[in-house]
């Protein structure tokens, strides 16, 4: 892939994948060909994203089916747009998946089931597509799943998610009939799951796109190249990084005049940005400082007070107003339910698949 997670040939091996189990399970492939005014034998020598744009809808055709044959009603043209409305309008990773998970079981699990499992420093997204039986067809819709799901949740926080392993709950004889290069990442086969794992750290992480920003997203991952990882609105992203490594190093926000210097904007200009992006540089402001201060909270022994002047608050009750704005609770509540949930989770054996960690 052409982005940060893996190469272009990997890209290329999943959309010509995806095309052969289409003609193969799903339908005839001449049709869309002709319309494309390609034929066959043009597959193989497209550039990747025009591969990419040409395999792309045959992933819903593809889906449509595999619903239909376990009697499922496939998904309809809004429900992709309201789960991404409960995606964008959360405040944070953890809340936009627990809003997600309602969202699957509000549209008739049409997009099957999603579950959150937490262990101590682990989470794991837990995508049930509910299938019947194990398919090469299901095994590649629900792989290119994982990577929706991997690809929004870290934009969602403009954050690269790391990973901790994939799984699938596939045999690896199925998972090897796909025929695709070394994904750059573990790889759990018959898992007895469908998902990933990431640091649970990240849960806490403040959604930073607005709705407008979630219902146009740009689709990336670790599976996608072509136009994946481009962002979409680079002066609020800019601004967001300038700000945040300014208040980590300096303990202090940057003046907006002196953001506009280093962008070589102009103040009106880059209000104007801001703006179009559906946020504002005190969104940004609020965004960095909550971001940092969950972070100092969770990972430090620092007091409240000290957190207070780390984040640029003029004092430290000012501090403890905006936190509960942002979270409901003070920030000393919000400390010790994150080292009693910690304690309650710490597990002195090894993960399993029996509905432990795994």
């Amino acid at each position: 892939m052409d982005d940060a997670y893996g190469n272009a040939d990997l890209s290329r091996r999943l959309w010509l994948t995806i095309a052969q189990i289409f003609a193969r399970t799903t339908g005839d492939l001449d049709p869309l060909l002709r319309d494309a005014g390609l034929t066959a034998g043009d597959l193989g020598d497209l550039p990747t994203e025009a591969l990419r744009r040409f395999s792309a809808p045959l992933v819903a055709r593809i889906a449509i089916d595999l619903n239909r044959a376990d009697n499922r009603e496939p998904m309809r043209p809004g429900d992709w747009r309201l789960i991404l409305y409960c995606l964008g309008s959360a405040r944070s990773l953890r809340e936009a998946i627990t809003r997600c998970s309602e969202c699957f079981d509000a549209i008739d699990q049409r997009m099957g089931r999603m579950a959150l499992h937490t262990y101590a420093d682990v989470a794991e997204l837990r995508l049930d597509s509910l299938r019947s039986a194990p398919t090469i067809a299901g095994c590649v819709i629900d792989l290119v799943g994982v990577a929706h799901f991997h690809g929004m949740l870290g934009w969602l926080i403009a954050h690269r998610l790391p990973f901790g392993r994939i799984a699938l709950n596939y045999d690896r004889a199925l998972f090897e009939a796909l025929d695709l290069p070394t994904l750059p990442l573990p790889v759990v086969l018959d898992a007895g799951w469908t998902g990933f794992a990431f640091p649970a750290v990240f849960l806490d992480y403040p959604i930073v796109r607005a709705n407008d920003e979630v219902i146009d997203w740009p689709q990336q991952g670790f599976l996608f190249t072509g136009s994946a990882g481009v962002p979409v609105l680079p002066a609020a992203d800019a601004v967001r990084r300038f700000a945040y490594k300014a208040l980590r190093e300096d303990h202090r926000l940057p003046a907006f005049e002196h953001v506009v210097r280093h962008l070589r904007s102009s103040n009106a200009t880059l209000r104007r940005r801001l703006t179009e992006a559906g946020t504002s540089w005190r969104a940004i402001r609020n965004s960095c400082r909550r971001e940092l201060g969950l972070e100092l909270l969770r990972g430090s022994t620092l007091t409240v007070e000290q957190i207070s002047d780390r984040l640029d608050f003029a004092d430290s009750d000012a501090f403890r107003s905006a936190f509960r704005e942002w979270m409901g609770v003070s920030p000393s509540r919000y400390r010790q339910s994150v080292r009693t949930l910690a304690v309650a989770h710490a597990a002195p054996t090894s993960p399993s698949d029996d509905g432990q960690p795994g």
